[in-house]
């Protein structure tokens, strides 16, 4: 175990012991100190390591979670789920070319999640620079794939509805996601695998070395027993030269591929109406302080909510899922997240059938206090505004309701109401508008979503963890959340409207956009 590890564990433990010092006097005492209580939490998940499904550090992070249900009042509840974990450190990996003028050391950006591991000797080969579909070129080589970071055109994933600040352009009509990209244009991994290729070299055309560090994408796709790695700026450039000219390397992807437990938990607040449900939902596996720490909203709300002194009109469930990172060992649809495990489980709390209790509405919070990162250039820097928010509302009810609450938010923001087009819903609001559930999820989708902290470049690393998430922000975002769900509590069962999907000819629209994307040259 690391020492970061083992100090996560000591931290864990603490809080365990020593959860919080408040008492239920009163509403607004319980407030001031729930702000402080936020800060303590954010200040606890910017400290934690990377928590990739079914590590340690995604195992400590559920306990706390825990933890921090118990020290509230509440009672956890876990689910168990077994994941495959496929364990690669990036201080492991590495890549050496060998030409006329001797060995040369190459600094890769990432690891391909789920790809495959190397002995401890690697794997040596020739590169051969693959264009297209020549998979068979790649036999007994090392192939090399660029990768364009292409832009997407937003209408083809959100209908915006309104935006803040009010009148203002917030969503610009294409964005450039990494994890979008990697999952559209990344190489075809089965394909190499197939044609008997040694191993897979990706390189990102258009970014820079410290957008691509660290990046833990793409997180969808199954186990492929091939070893593959990202690269970007000059050391890309590097190695597709040495690739059109056939030269000799070797890529050591040492590591493991085991199966782990980890477990989704949850916790329930009973209220007056006990046959009607809200669902709050977030999940815990992740790469950074942003990805994922939605939880510190749902305990935020949690804690409000019990310490109010009065019992909720409606019960509200607090589901904190474990698998967003390794959909593939749990879901067997597109359109399913971890929350879709939890639904399909537990539907006594949700579905309305068979005298089972029927969800109203959901919140669903991810990726808290973002801040804006962006390559200038050949440099990733901060650009000192906050992302974006994605802010999914998925009935005509629940825009009035999040423009209200917006409108009074306090801090600065930068904020796109939504419904979403047919191509996805992103994170883990999709299962609940797949139900139909009326809902309202927040979530911001900065480049570094996926991105490993380290110790040193290519990357964003652990001393500058504190410009990626902004207390204030958090604070802002939770507590216009919290205003929501006290909007939603009150509200009679007829008024929440309907969830509509996009229909025959709007797909049509959508997938055409798509393909236009993807054939579009770079």
């Amino acid at each position: 175990m690391s020492f970061r590890s083992v100090s996560m564990l000591i931290t864990v433990t603490i809080t365990f012991i020593c959860p919080h010092s408040y008492s239920q006097d009163s509403v607004s005492t319980t407030l001031t100190q729930g702000c402080s209580m936020l800060e303590e939490w954010v200040k606890i998940v910017s400290s934690w390591d990377s928590r990739p499904t079914g590590s340690d550090a995604h195992k400590m992070c559920i306990e706390w979670i825990a933890g921090q249900f118990e020290a509230i009042g509440l009672k956890p509840i876990r689910d168990p789920h077994v994941f495959n974990r496929h364990t690669v450190s990036s201080n492991d990996m590495s890549l050496s070319i060998t030409s006329q003028n001797g060995e040369q050391s190459v600094v890769l950006s990432s690891v391909y999640p789920f790809s495959g591991i190397t002995d401890s000797s690697g794997t040596t080969g020739r590169l051969v620079y693959i264009s297209g579909k020549n998979f068979s070129a790649a036999k007994g080589k090392i192939a090399v794939v660029e990768v364009p970071d292409k832009k997407i055109p937003t209408k083809a994933l959100f209908d915006v509805v309104s935006e803040y600040p009010s009148g203002s352009a917030v969503l610009p009509e294409t964005i450039r996601n990494p994890v979008l990209s990697s999952t559209l244009f990344g190489p075809k991994l089965d394909k190499f695998n197939n044609a008997g290729a040694l191993a897979v070299i990706a390189v990102w055309k258009n970014m820079s070395s410290g957008l691509a560090g660290g990046q833990f994408i793409p997180f969808t796709l199954p186990y492929f027993s091939i070893p593959a790695v990202w690269a970007a700026g000059d050391e890309g450039r590097d190695i597709v030269k040495a690739a059109k000219n056939n030269l000799q390397a070797n890529l050591k992807l040492p590591g493991t591929v085991d199966t782990a437990t980890a477990h989704s938990v949850w916790s329930v607040i009973e209220g007056e109406k006990r046959d009607e449900t809200i669902l709050i939902i977030t999940h815990t596996d992740g790469t950074n302080p942003i990805e994922e720490n939605g939880f510190i909203g749902l305990l935020d709300i949690a804690n409000k909510l019990v310490h109010s002194g009065k019992k909720t009109e409606r019960t509200i469930v607090f589901v904190a899922v474990a698998g967003h990172l390794r959909l593939p060992d749990i879901t067997a649809k597109k359109k399913e997240q971890a929350t879709t495990i939890w639904l399909k489980d537990h539907p006594e709390w949700w579905d309305g059938k068979n005298g089972h209790r029927k969800a109203v509405a959901g919140l669903v919070i991810e990726h808290l206090g973002a801040m804006e990162w962006a390559d200038a250039g050949t440099e990733y820097v901060p650009s000192g505004k906050p992302e974006i928010e994605i802010v999914y509302a998925t009935s005509k009810k629940m825009q009035e309701i999040v423009n209200r609450q917006w409108q009074k938010r306090s801090g600065p923001l930068r904020a796109s109401i939504v419904t979403p087009r047919s191509i996805r819903h992103l994170g883990e609001g999709e299962p609940l508008f797949e139900a139909r559930i009326p809902a309202v999820a927040l979530l911001g989708i900065p480049s570094y979503l996926l991105s490993e902290i380290r110790d040193q470049p290519p990357g964003i690393n652990r001393q500058q963890t504190s410009e990626i998430i902004n207390q204030s922000l958090v604070k802002d975002q939770c507590q216009g959340m919290y205003n929501v769900l006290q909007e939603i509590i009150a509200l009679p069962s007829d008024q929440f409207g309907s969830v509509k999907h996009v229909g025959i000819f709007g797909k049509i629209n959508d997938i055409a956009k798509l393909i236009k994307v993807l054939l579009a040259k770079e």
